[in-house]
């Protein structure tokens, strides 16, 4: 009873229904065979039948297989342990650039010459830190292995806002630089966010896992629909619940 109810239900989903032909036509075949109710002429075509039936459902298989082993092959592709090598060709060429991170220490000093072409280009650059003067940054900091890592990212911090203060000489009005006293629970470099184009270039901030490294690494498309939406929102919100960097001597 079970199998009938399978049968009917892929029947009605339009599922399989080669494969049930198939096995009609061949028990169909062997019955006239085995009462001798089927004349000698008709057999060989009847055979050739089945096996064309067989051989379809084979081709059809084999395509739904592929089509698995794709997605299987995209999954696999959703966490990566580095962002692709045209990774900073994307930064360059974006019209508009957010990024967010708990110290940036590393991004202003290697991309520091990139950031400043940008702007002198006319590009626009956002960018988010976790407040130095806030209780984010201690709680932030317990990621890290090494007990004394608040003070090298309270210094890392520093570091990075007079670099990004010295950017922002350059071209006032291109650059805004917010600190947010809430510990991130990942990094982002957004290129051109709002548009069909955009992308979203995300670090996880994982727990005291060995050498502090920032993966997974994620790389989120417009088409990738929901989750695009999920992780842009939830930017944007960060970015409305920070608070404009004003540097102590300003």
């Amino acid at each position: 009873m079970k199998f009938i109810e399978r049968v009917w239900e892929d029947v009605q989903q339009g599922e399989n229904i080669d494969l049930y032909l198939t096995v009609i036509v061949a028990i169909v075949l062997t019955l006239l065979n085995v009462f001798g109710m089927a004349p000698q002429s008709a057999i060989a075509p009847m055979t050739l039948t089945v096996l064309s039936l067989l051989a379809i459902t084979s081709l059809v298989n084999r395509r739904k297989v592929e089509e698995m082993l794709k997605v299987i092959k995209a999954r696999e592709q959703i966490f990566l342990t580095e962002f692709p090598a045209d990774f900073l060709n994307y930064v360059e060429k974006s019209n508009e650039l957010w990024i967010f991170g708990i110290n940036l220490g590393t991004t202003t000093v290697n991309y520091f010459n990139l950031f400043e072409r940008k702007l002198k280009k006319g590009n626009t650059i956002k960018v988010l830190l976790i407040s130095p003067n806030g209780q984010a940054l201690a709680i932030a900091s317990k990621r890290r292995r090494e007990p004394d890592f608040l003070k090298q990212n309270l210094s890392l911090l520093q570091a990075s806002l007079v670099n990004f203060n010295e950017l922002k000489k350059i071209a006032p009005d291109q650059i805004e630089i917010r600190t947010i006293d809430y510990p991130l629970s990942f990094g982002v470099y957004a290129v051109d966010p709002h548009t069909a184009s955009g992308a979203l270039y995300l670090s996880y901030y994982p727990f005291k896992v060995s050498g502090g490294i920032t993966i997974p690494k994620i790389i989120l498309q417009p088409k990738d629909g929901y989750w695009y939406e999920q992780f842009r929102e939830e930017m944007n919100n960060l970015w409305d619940g920070a608070t404009p960097w004003q540097p102590e001597n300003s």
